[in-house]
């Protein structure tokens, strides 16, 4: 898999589309070390972490096997000015303070969404898909909410999971 990240100007017009892939590596961290890590299953703009003034990306890679076989990682780009990458940080359960102890096949980062500030401290959160994760109630998947700090590692989370049956029906309800 293959991430591009796009340049645009005004008028909207793609201006360079550096790609970035498994095994591009940067400052010596190699991305998605594996070809079968899924690097790129899923791309969000975090807005400005560092305060370059440059927008970084989360990219899921579902199938890393940080851990525990497919448990996943996250990875946080930071972008250059000319959309090429000037470091990374990976999130996993063996990397950037995530500590929420991940299970093989969890599949941690097959969906990332940036949620926005949600304890006000100045630095953004992602939520983060573990479609697979396992919590006693079948593989009804998980969500984690990370709260970044500014270089791109944890300072915190919070999963929220199916605990059972209710759960599902609670969140979706029937129509009557």
């Amino acid at each position: 898999m293959a991430i591009r990240a796009l340049l645009l100007t005004l008028p909207l017009l793609v201006g360079q589309a550096p790609r970035i892939t498994e095994g591009h590596k940067i400052l010596g961290t190699e991305l998605g070390a594996r070809d079968q890590d899924a690097f790129g299953k899923s791309v969000a703009s975090l807005g400005d972490l560092d305060g370059d003034g440059v927008a970084e990306l989360a990219v899921g890679a579902n199938f890393d096997d940080d851990g525990a076989r497919d448990a996943g990682a996250v990875w946080i780009l930071f972008r250059t000015s000319t959309g090429g990458i000037k470091r990374a940080s990976k999130i996993s359960a063996e990397a950037g303070g995530f500590s929420g102890g991940l299970e093989a096949n969890d599949l941690f980062g097959s969906a990332v969404a940036c949620v926005g500030d949600l304890d006000g401290d100045g630095v953004v959160e992602l939520a983060v898909g573990a479609r697979d994760a396992n919590d006693g109630a079948g593989k009804g998947g998980a969500v984690w909410i990370l709260f970044l700090r500014p270089d791109g590692t944890v300072k915190s989370h919070s999963k929220i999971a199916e605990p059972g049956p209710t759960f599902r029906r609670s969140v979706f309800p029937k129509a009557r």
